[in-house]
């Protein structure tokens, strides 16, 4: 998380949060998704700022009025648009609120998913859910920058290759360099006849 620009490098990005996230990164918009009694036992301290610190759209279950930038998240909206009650994170309700926005592109900072020895059961149930939102966002043509600590948690090619090994250069690459590949054109992969040519093909 703490590697996500916020120095206005990427014009027109907005920065958001889940959770604890406000305390290590600037945020545009804080998702909190549980319960507030339940926010209250899991991160002490966090209902507090809630109420008196966060001055900025805070997407809730429901509609707290002690809770000054409260906004209820839009579910029936949500669940309309989609026709799929699938949510198991609070990560899978930013990913649906973004595509309904017709977002261009997401970035993931923080979002692993993947931590040997820690909520190891709850991030299976939760592991799934995201595969699933992002391929709902790739096939709606939205670019998606997935940072290689969250390859780590993805289950190897079919054949045993795993899929961090094609995203390792990834770490190389300075953010200049991501966002210059990012607006590129595309101009279609390049494919193989029988022979081992290469293919031109038309975007």
């Amino acid at each position: 998380l703490r590697d996500c620009p916020d120095d206005g490098s990427i014009q027109d990005m907005e920065i958001w949060g889940c959770n604890g996230a406000y305390v290590y990164k600037r945020v545009d918009k804080l998702f909190v998704m549980d319960k507030l009694d339940i926010v209250d036992k899991r991160y002490p301290g966090m209902v507090k700022d809630l109420r008196e610190e966060i001055r900025v759209p805070i997407f809730m279950q429901d509609q707290y009025p002690d809770i000054p930038t409260c906004v209820r998240y839009p579910i029936e909206d949500i669940l309309h648009y989609f026709h799929v009650p699938y949510m198991t994170t609070t990560i899978a309700f930013m990913i649906a609120y973004a595509i309904a926005r017709n977002v261009k592109r997401i970035y993931f900072y923080g979002v692993d998913l993947w931590c040997a020895g820690f909520n190891e059961a709850e991030y299976m149930d939760q592991k799934p859910c995201l595969d699933f939102w992002c391929g709902i966002a790739f096939g709606r043509n939205i670019e998606m920058l997935v940072p290689w600590q969250m390859l780590q948690a993805m289950p190897p090619i079919y054949g045993g290759v795993p899929a961090a090994e094609f995203m390792a250069e990834v770490e190389a690459h300075t953010q200049e360099e991501l966002e210059r590949k990012l607006t590129q054109k595309p101009e279609g992969l390049p494919l193989a006849d029988a022979d081992g040519k290469e293919v031109k093909t038309d975007a």
